[in-house]
């Protein structure tokens, strides 16, 4: 498993743990912790993005940028959709 591999793959097991019911068992703080993680991670990638680098690199950042973006929005929305 490359770097790649494992960075991609940490990111799936975030993304399903947010569409599971583990979602309705944490904390508040957990949440906001979460986000903050993926919020850094999504400006960790626009700054890797700047660099020069071939297509099929670029290609996988913006495949990351997308997950991490979902992964935010399937949070908030389960947050705000369990408290309510």
């Amino acid at each position: 498993m490359t770097e790649y591999d494992a960075f991609y793959f940490d990111f799936e097991r975030i993304k399903e743990s947010v569409d599971s019911e583990f979602l309705r068992m944490i904390h508040k703080e957990d949440i906001e912790l979460i986000a903050d993680y993926l919020n850094y991670m999504n400006k960790a990638l626009k700054s890797i993005q700047r660099l020069k680098m071939s297509p099929s690199v670029s290609s996988r950042i913006v495949n990351l940028q997308a997950i991490t973006d979902e992964t935010i929005e399937t949070l908030n929305n389960n947050f705000f959709e369990n408290k309510s």
